[in-house]
């Protein structure tokens, strides 16, 4: 059993309740439709002694199309976004970050959510 690859299935399970989200992607490649949330790889840590990570921090992308009223859009997104990890996940949300998504030619508007998760 893979702790990391197992608390980011986790993250994408409690992803998919968020309201109006389309997509829940831990490939960005795969995103086809808005809202979308992708899984980045997470940074991770050692604790003294031990041989697998003890935490992981992963990047969580609340990505919308651009377009009229993105930002109210991006402001209403990123709560539910939060409260989905706070709620349904032993992980915490740590950060959100305004971050220019890139896809395809063009970027899209997005947050950069830094959720950080135990794993031992």
């Amino acid at each position: 059993m893979n702790t990391v690859i197992d608390a980011a299935k986790q993250l994408e399970l409690a992803l998919k309740t968020v309201a109006g989200v389309q997509e829940v992607h831990l490939d960005p490649g795969a995103m086809s439709l808005f809202p979308a949330i992708v899984i980045g790889p997470p940074e991770l840590e050692w604790g003294n002694g031990f041989a697998d990570p003890t935490q992981a921090r992963f990047p969580v992308y609340a990505v919308i199309d651009a377009g009229e009223r993105a930002m109210e859009r991006l402001c209403l997104l990123v709560p539910e976004v939060a409260a989905a990890v706070d709620e349904l996940t032993p992980g915490a949300v740590l950060s959100a970050l305004p971050f220019p998504f890139p896809s395809g030619a063009t970027d899209l508007p997005s947050y950069q959510l830094i959720v950080e998760v135990g794993l031992q």
